[in-house]
């Protein structure tokens, strides 16, 4: 039986406003030790990072938390320069660096430590910009998520006329769970 055009827009314009569901998901909340390498690495290379950092990923409950909220405002001072946007739900500290990788200045860890937040990117990618100024960024970018996970360090501005590339890969072991303690 057919149903008349009329009487079937209804049933057409509810299933056009039923909300998709995005394949994306959030990063595993938690407490996650960094290694940042030239090439890519394992745990295993630590020792050849150009990098290591602790960071804490917290969701976004935790992220509403007084307690959250009291340990971003502590390192406010060096919350990302015109950055806007989501609360932070993000805080990091470089515990070692090298200045450069390959030829270039090394911008991951120019602030030793700091809160940002973490955003969706193109299709199931992720990223957190762990450094910003006026003219210069650097952002690791990864897709999906667990107690490992694996992904690029991007950066941009090194030179006056460098487009945003790809400097550098990581690797990233969760220790634990996130504490706003962490945020030190």
């Amino acid at each position: 039986m057919k149903l008349p055009l009329l009487r079937s827009w209804p049933i057409m314009a509810a299933l056009l406003l039923v909300p998709v569901a995005s394949s994306a998901q959030a990063p595993v909340r938690g407490t996650y030790r960094l290694f940042l390498c030239a090439t890519r690495c394992t745990e295993a290379d630590s020792a050849q990072a150009v990098a290591v950092a602790t960071v804490i990923i917290a969701d976004d409950s935790m992220a509403s938390t007084a307690e959250w909220r009291a340990a971003m405002i502590r390192i406010q001072d060096r919350r990302l320069m015109r950055q806007s946007g989501p609360e932070d739900n993000v805080c990091f500290h470089i515990e070692r660096r090298s200045e450069r990788v390959g030829s270039e200045e090394l911008h991951f860890g120019l602030h030793r430590k700091g809160s940002t937040h973490w955003e969706r990117t193109a299709g199931d990618s992720l990223a957190i910009r762990i450094f910003h100024s006026p003219d210069a960024s650097y952002e690791l970018r990864w897709a999906g998520g667990g107690d490992r996970i694996t992904g690029e360090g991007w950066s941009e501005g090194w030179q006056t006329t460098q487009t945003p590339h790809r400097n550098a890969f990581f690797v990233a072991l969760l220790t634990g769970p996130p504490t706003s303690a962490a945020c030190r």
